[in-house]
Parts: structure tokens; sequence; C-alpha cells
């Protein structure tokens, strides 16, 4: 992969239709929805439907068998009342949501998804299945678009923290190419500033101060765990899978 093929969104607020077009996009939002999104499928969900809106889950929820499904979100890192669960990875038990489908609504993570949407791949990525989605990514002869949820149009550490792991291990020999995007330079910076520390840089963000209170440092500590699984979930017609 050239250097140059290799792009980093961010915020999802840089996101637009040109910009993803004819890409293979990852979608990071470590604190949290797509570490339990990888954690559910994982644990034997059979897909999540991703959307904008609580009005829109509610409408799908009430088109799906009701046993089937669960309705899982959150707004401002609280879960949304009168839904089934949060965004949390630690409820996403196999005793939960094997054989289910989950619709899913967040702050952040499911807002890049939608800007997402006219990417010729997109997979979600996170600590927890980082080497899995680095194979993915390696088997595609298409450029990278690595997309940071952020907070609210705003950067996140953590997730920019990932999008520099990524952008390391993509570019191997060549991280210090003169082709590099401003963007992956900031990423990789950061990477290797805390590339020792991770989990420790993780719990002292911005959003691990928002959720203090409201998520507890073990769940934290699990989002900033490294390849737990080996899965690739995978957008395609409107929901997100396992790569097969």
């Amino acid at each position: 992969m050239k250097p140059e093929d290799i792009d980093v969104a961010l915020t999802a607020h840089e996101v637009d239709d040109a910009r993803v077009r004819g890409k293979q996009v990852v979608i990071i939002d470590i604190l949290r929805a797509s570490s339990t999104m990888i954690t559910a499928l994982a644990n034997g969900a059979d897909a999540i439907y991703p959307v904008y809106e609580m009005e829109q889950a509610q409408r799908l929820a009430a088109t799906l068998d009701r046993n089937s499904v669960l309705t899982c979100g959150e707004r401002n890192g609280l879960t949304i009342q009168g839904f089934d669960i949060g965004n949390s990875p630690m409820s996403c038990t196999p005793k939960v949501v094997t054989g289910k489908r989950l619709i899913m609504t967040t702050t952040n993570g499911t807002h890049a998804i939608e800007k997402a949407k006219p990417a010729k791949k997109m997979y979600i990525a996170g600590f927890l299945n980082a080497s899995a989605t680095l194979q993915a990514l390696s088997r595609e002869e298409l450029p990278v678009l690595l997309v940071c949820s952020g907070w609210k149009g705003r950067s996140s550490l953590e997730d920019s923290l990932f999008a520099g792991y990524l952008s390391h291990h993509l570019l191997g020999k060549k991280r210090a190419s003169e082709t590099l995007h401003d963007s992956v330079k900031m990423v990789l910076s950061l990477y290797w500033q805390h590339k020792d520390s991770i989990e420790g840089a993780i719990l002292k963000s911005d959003h691990a101060r928002r959720l203090k209170g409201v998520v507890d440092a073990k769940e934290m500590k699990y989002c900033s765990s490294l390849d737990l699984f080996s899965v690739v979930p995978v957008f395609k017609e409107g929901m997100i899978r396992l790569e097969k």
C-alpha cells in the first residue's frame, strides 16, 4: 500500500461522500461503540443495525420480531430510556446477545457509520480486533480512510491513538514517506508517544473523564485491550455482520 493511500478523518464531521467513495473505510469509536459492536458479534449476535436517531431505532424495532431484537444505545454516555441495553461491551455477554439482532444508536459511532455509507467497504474496528482488521485491509487493493468518530465534532485521543496504531502497522517501513497526509503524521506521532502506555493514555482522555461515574475503569481498560477477538465486523446492506 502506498503511503498516500492512507488517510485519517479526525472526526466524523470531516467525512463526506467524496472522501469515502471507492475506499475501504474503518470506523473507530473506542469508547465505546466499536468495542460494543465487536464484542456483541464475537459473542454470538446475528447482526447489528446502526441507526442515527433514537426514533429510527424504535420504528425499526417495531417492524421486527421483538423476541429476536435488542434495542441498544446511549446519548451522552447514558442508556436511552426504554432501550434494552446501553452502549456497553460488558452488557453484550453470550447469554444476552446470542442469536439476537441489535438495533443500535449512539452519540458518535453510528453517526460516523451514517456519514461513511458510500464507501466501497466499511469495517468496524478497535483495539479488541486490531490484528484481524489489519489482515482484512491488506486483502483489498483499495485506499484506506480511518474514521475517528470523535465526540460531537471534536477529536478524541482514544480514537486518534488507534488510528495511529493502524497507520503504523499499515505503513511498515514507509512511515517516513514525504507523501504522508498531515492527519496520518498527527496520529502516528500520538501513537509513538503513547505506544507503551495505551491504557493509561486512554484512562486520562477527555472522554474517559466524561464517562466517569457512568462507566467504570474496568470497562475502559477492556476497550483498550489488544486483540481479544479475531473477528471483523463489516457494514453491508444496512447492517453489520462478521466478515465470512
